[in-house]
């Protein structure tokens, strides 16, 4: 569809890594999903092996970006250097393959610190974070995965990897502003220019405004950061 950014996920390490890889490098992908990530020596020899694809193809250097699949504890804890890698725009939980590796089942125990820590990686560096404490398989629970959309967006995720339309309804629910956060956003913002300069607290329908409350109400109508008061 127009105006929509198109990921797509290149096979893993073997026998369609190469074939995947070519196939996705082109005007029409914004990004590439990077399964398996636990280390930056994967990301790095990746991102030469795009930036030729890249070249050879007429195509602006490193216009491909890399979303990274943390399915390990290892890319857990190697996150924040991950996430600082050329091209890299945010991180993704592959809930199935980090359970397994944990030798569990892909419950909301095992999954919600793992949400936790890539939220906070991510928000570090303004990136995506696609993490939800569910099991990606479960794409006839609806009410579940919308419960558990809301809980990862609590912890600050903005997004859930989907391999269903069920879960992008759900999904799109949670992780987007309803018409109601909306219209108090835009109180909130009319409220706080209307103030102008005179103080740096404003009241409105009976709750502390400040700065912090304000930037909240201008990021989720999509508008530009506000000027700090003197």
């Amino acid at each position: 569809s127009a105006g929509m950014a198109f990921i797509v996920r290149i096979s893993a390490d073997g026998g369609y890594f190469e074939a995947s890889l070519g196939v996705a490098i082109s005007p029409g992908v914004s990004a590439l999903l990077i399964p398996e990530c636990e280390h930056v020596g994967k990301l790095a020899a990746l991102d030469q092996r795009v930036l030729a694809l890249e070249r050879a193809r007429g195509g602006e250097d490193r216009r491909t970006k890399f979303l990274v699949l943390v399915e390990s504890p290892a890319g857990l804890f190697d996150l924040d250097a991950l996430l600082g890698q050329p091209r890299v725009i945010g991180a993704a939980l592959g809930s199935e393959d980090f359970s397994l590796e944990m030798g569990v089942e892909p419950t909301g125990e095992v999954l919600d610190l793992p949400c936790r820590m890539i939220a906070l990686a991510a928000a570090k560096r303004r990136q995506m974070a696609l993490a939800v404490p569910m099991s990606i398989a479960s794409f006839r629970d609806e009410e579940a995965l919308a419960q558990a959309a809301s809980l990862g967006r609590a912890f600050g995720a903005t997004g859930a990897l989907c391999v269903h339309p069920n879960q992008v309804r759900a999904a799109n629910a949670a992780f987007l502003p309803s018409e109601a956060a909306l219209a108090q956003a835009r109180k909130v913002v009319a409220a706080w220019e209307a103030a102008g300069e005179a103080t740096g607290v404003i009241t409105v329908e009976g709750e502390m405004v400040d700065l912090p409350v304000v930037e909240r109400a201008r990021r989720a109508l999509g508008l530009t950061p506000t000027a700090p008061r003197p």
